[in-house]
């Protein structure tokens, strides 16, 4: 004969276990586009900060080797493509308009790459009336001055030194979860850098 402690203890039925596994299979897949939207959210972040970090590099670069350091998007089946990441190097020809890379004598300082192609980057220049272009310009280069100074340079513009001063704009975008999320990058003349994020719906118009 069982003891009374014994027919007093109760297990799981089948049906009940049964009924516990889906459950627990019904809220994982709830769980998973929030955690996979979050990760995405993360990772564009974390781009956004590497960013920061290469403008930041690039320019004390700069000012510690007295030479113009240049970003310069990277290419992509012939042409340059800012999506793809970009590539910073000490610049021994800037006098040749925007400054391109010269593999002979321009020395590779830093490199960022984007393998994801749902992320979008983008160098959106200043226009002449004084407003952030709404396109991003794969034709242009970004320049920084021995003194700090910075300029966004298209393929038409000629350098000019006493000219490259103003501010540079790299945006970060990506479509999660259908909402747009969008951090924008404003290196100013003397350094400073501010980071912004914003959710408008325009599904990376632009880039």
């Amino acid at each position: 004969m069982s003891s009374p402690e014994t027919r007093g203890q109760k297990g799981f039925t089948l049906i009940e276990m049964v009924i516990a596994i889906v459950i627990a299979g019904i809220l994982m897949l709830t769980a998973l586009p929030a955690m996979r939207n979050w990760r995405y959210e993360q990772d564009l972040a974390t781009l956004a900060e590497k960013v920061i970090s290469e403008l930041d590099m690039a320019r004390t670069s700069a000012q510690q080797r007295n030479k113009l350091v240049t970003i310069s998007p990277n290419t992509v089946a012939g042409s340059r493509d800012w999506k793809s990441g970009f590539f910073v190097y000490e610049n021994a020809k800037y006098t040749l308009k925007r400054g391109d890379y010269d593999g002979k004598n321009d020395d590779i300082l830093s490199e960022l790459d984007i393998a994801d192609s749902n992320i979008r980057l983008g160098v959106f220049p200043t226009t002449a009336a004084g407003t952030v272009a709404s396109d991003s310009d794969h034709n242009a280069n970004i320049n920084f001055l021995p003194n700090g100074m910075s300029r966004v340079i298209s393929g038409n513009d000629e350098f000019d030194l006493d000219a490259a001063q103003g501010n540079v704009t790299i945006k970060v975008c990506r479509v999660i979860g259908g909402r747009t999320n969008t951090w924008t990058i404003v290196m100013r003349p003397s350094g400073d850098i501010t980071k912004a994020f914003d959710d408008t719906n325009n599904n990376c118009a632009g880039f």
